[in-house]
């Protein structure tokens, strides 16, 4: 709802330094009433040496990735990257 796209908005602007541009055109695709989620995606792909760039960068092209369980769903596909050599 409008609550959670507000939301949305603001967490974009706040913890990616997205424009409130940006940040609505990306809200219309997902969102989300909780930093939760978020914030632990954000943090684990920071914890794998992701910078700031390109976490904004993945955000834009893939945002529900910030709804993503970071434990159960995305940490074992980094591990998996990582033993590749990735």
């Amino acid at each position: 709802g409008r609550k959670g796209q507000n939301f949305t908005v603001s967490y974009l602007v706040d913890s990616l330094g997205f424009t409130k541009k940006l940040a609505a055109s990306i809200s219309r695709k997902v969102s989300f009433e909780s930093k939760r989620n978020p914030d632990s995606v954000l943090s684990l792909l920071r914890s794998h040496g992701f910078t700031d760039s390109q976490i904004s960068d993945i955000v834009t092209d893939y945002p529900l990735l910030l709804t993503s369980d970071a434990e159960k769903s995305l940490a074992p596909k980094l591990k998996f990257l990582q033993s590749r050599g990735a």
